[in-house]
């Protein structure tokens, strides 16, 4: 693994062109970004050898996976990072322009999150049923000691729900989870910096949930990229002010104060419309993604992006071709409305239920 001073971790030799300073102004702020929000996650506890995440790719391909996230004619403000244009701690900020409209007149909006153990967290990806698309909801890992004392969740709890799947890790059986999204307690959250765009969520906007999972039998991809749930927005209220009698209902509540920042951003779903689903909607493939027009010469990378049949029923997603690989954004649905007549046609059921 590389560093990003540009050396190397192995034998400490400089690499040259993998200074930050020489990457694109919208790269030089995604790892920014990273360092910031790892440094401010990880002070004052525990390492986690599990949770290795973006940083462990070399920077060339960091720089590729930046590229395909951010259209180059956006250039995120610097001064996001410092915190100076943060929402005020006692308000969340208002939502930006949509795209269609709700039930109550204004414009709805929708979210795509990838949530689930995988190879980056837990290093090990729930499994599915390529036959019937069933499916096991298996969250990532949370850090040693991190949970309030008798709100403890464990992977033990899904052991009974994975009787006759593949067999799942005994290191991660012995670990705590981060159970988020919570599908029972129909909550999920995330810390301001990630979850800005959720901060700005409002009543009748929806967030779809999506996971790697390992098909238990040999199929095109290794991994099946598949819907498992969706929330549409109740109540998004900051960490800081959600009562005691409810710490239990989200895994960001449920931690120590040291662990989590009071500002992270908990989302409050409705019940008649949110929950895991009974069987996993597939969307993704392997494949490379289609040239810019600003530069068609180079072609992206060979990724995990939406299919481009579902793009277009969707009317699209704003980020490049469909990336949904682990990134620095919550991909947003260009047309929401568009992708909710999709989903009411898959006539997929809704369980308040973790397994």
């Amino acid at each position: 693994m590389r560093t990003w001073n540009g050396t190397s971790s192995s034998t400490g030799e400089t690499q040259p062109g993998h200074g930050i300073s020489g990457f694109p102004t919208t790269t030089r702020w995604c790892l920014r970004f990273h360092a910031h929000h790892r440094g401010r996650r990880m002070a004052g506890r525990r390492p986690c050898r599990l949770a290795r995440d973006w940083f462990s790719v070399d920077p060339p391909a960091a720089v590729a996976h930046a590229e395909d996230l951010f259209p180059r004619s956006v250039d995120p403000s610097p001064s996001d990072l410092s915190g100076r244009n943060a929402p005020d701690r006692g308000r969340l900020p208002h939502s930006p322009a949509p795209t269609s409209s709700a039930n109550d007149g204004r414009e709805v909006r929708g979210l795509l999150v990838r949530v689930g153990v995988d190879g980056t967290y837990g290093e090990w990806n729930a499994p599915v049923d390529p036959d019937d698309w069933s499916f096991v909801y298996v969250p990532i890992p949370e850090y040693a000691d991190s949970q309030r004392s008798g709100l403890e969740t464990t992977y033990r709890e899904f052991e009974a729900a994975l009787t006759g799947w593949p067999e799942m890790p005994e290191r991660l059986a012995c670990m705590n989870t981060h159970r988020d999204p919570d599908f029972q307690y129909l909550t999920y959250g995330d810390d301001i910096r990630r979850g800005k765009t959720i901060a700005a969520m409002r009543p009748g906007d929806f967030v779809a949930f999506y996971a790697g999972l390992r098909p238990t039998r040999p199929t095109q991809d290794n991994l099946v990229y598949a819907l498992i749930g969706q929330m549409f927005v109740k109540q998004v209220l900051r960490a800081s002010d959600v009562s005691r009698h409810r710490l239990h209902e989200n895994a960001h509540t449920r931690c120590v104060a040291e662990t989590y920042s009071p500002s992270d951003v908990i989302l409050r779903a409705q019940p008649e419309r949110s929950g895991r689903y009974s069987r996993c909607l597939p969307i993704g493939s392997r494949r490379y993604g289609k040239p810019r027009p600003e530069n068609p010469n180079r072609r992206p990378g060979l990724a995990y992006r939406v299919l481009p049949e579902l793009l277009e029923s969707w009317g699209g997603l704003y980020v490049h071709d469909g990336w949904i690989e682990r990134s620095v954004t919550l991909p947003s649905f260009s047309k929401p409305g568009m992708f909710l007549k999709w989903l009411e046609k898959q006539n997929v059921k809704l369980h308040h239920s973790n397994y």
